[in-house]
C-alpha cells in the first residue's frame, strides 16, 4: 500500500471515529432528554443501560466504516470535489429529514454539523 493511500485511509478512520463519538453523545443527550425513550427501550429481556451499549457500539462501528469508505472515495476524488460531493450529501440528507419529518430538529442540525467538520474538514486536514 502506498504512503499517500494508508496515510488518507487512516485519516477517514480517525474522522469517522470522531464523527462517532460526537453524534454518539448527541444521541445520548436526546435519550437522557427524553424519559419516554426509556420507557420504549424495553426490548425483550434487555435493559435499556444494555440497550445504550449496543447502541454505541452500532454507531461507532458504522461512523468509523463510513469514514473509511470516504477516505478511499477521497483518494479517487480530490479535494474539493470531495469536500462539495460531502456538503452536498449532507445538505441532501437535511433535505429529505425535512420532507420526511416535516420539521428539522436540532439533533438533525448537529449530526450534520458534526458530518461536515469530520469529513469536509478533518478527513482532508489529516490526509494532507
Amino acid at each position: 500500500m502506498e504512503h499517500e493511500a494508508a496515510r488518507t485511509l487512516l485519516a477517514g478512520w480517525i474522522a469517522g471515529a470522531a464523527a462517532g463519538l460526537a453524534v454518539t453523545a448527541v444521541a445520548m443527550v436526546v435519550v437522557i432528554r427524553g424519559p419516554a425513550w426509556w420507557g420504549r427501550a424495553r426490548v425483550g429481556h434487555l435493559s435499556p443501560p444494555i440497550i445504550g451499549i449496543i447502541v454505541v457500539n452500532v454507531m461507532m462501528f458504522a461512523w468509523t466504516l463510513l469514514g473509511l469508505l470516504l477516505g478511499a472515495l477521497y483518494l479517487a476524488a480530490g479535494p474539493s470535489v470531495f469536500r462539495a460531493g460531502v456538503a452536498a450529501a449532507v445538505g441532501g440528507a437535511l433535505v429529505i429529514a425535512w420532507v420526511v419529518r416535516g420539521r428539522l430538529t436540532w439533533p438533525m442540525g448537529a449530526t450534520a454539523g458534526v458530518a461536515l467538520l469530520a469529513f469536509a474538514g478533518l478527513l482532508p486536514l489529516l490526509a494532507g
